[in-house]
């Protein structure tokens, strides 16, 4: 009776540490700069944005800024930090779930709620942000850019 309940614990501290790990690799990959595609500016009626996603602290904490506009406007350019909270239903090889909590957006409100959903699809670098069904940002990650700004941090 002991044997089966040591591989029991066994299993669920193998399925625990998968679970972290799993977490911690999907938190490392969203880090970046993130960029609108031409198609979802079009459709915003903006014409750029963009996201920088720093590195996340053991919470799920992270420095993060906004900045979006039109040609002749900057619509937001705001420095914040945001709290994103990794989905444990996601699935193991499809798109990422997780939620997102922005802190100093309160005055963004309507253009940019504080708390928000991610959808994650690694296999391609894309990100999309939505609450209900209101998608807030469609961005796609600049590697290049991105080991570029976060290289110092």
């Amino acid at each position: 009776m002991n044997e089966i309940h040591a591989y029991q614990i066994g299993i669920i501290v193998i399925v625990i540490l998968f679970l972290v790990y799993r977490s911690s690799v999907y938190h490392s990959l969203i880090t970046g700069l993130w960029e609108a595609d031409g198609e979802f500016c079009e459709e915003a009626g903006i014409s750029y944005f963009y996201m920088l996603l720093g590195g996340a602290d053991m919470f799920g904490e992270r420095t993060c800024y906004i900045l979006s506009g039109q040609e002749d406007a900057v619509l937001i350019n705001k420095p914040t930090r945001v709290n994103i909270s990794f989905d444990w239903t996601s699935g193991i090889i499809s798109d990422q779930h997780f939620s997102a909590f922005f802190y100093d957006v309160k005055d963004l409100k309507g253009v940019f709620p504080e708390y928000q959903n991610i959808r994650f699809y690694p296999e391609c670098g894309k990100m999309v942000l939505y609450y209900g069904d209101t998608i807030t940002a469609v961005l796609y990650k600049n590697c290049s850019s991105s080991e570029l700004v976060l290289r110092d941090t």
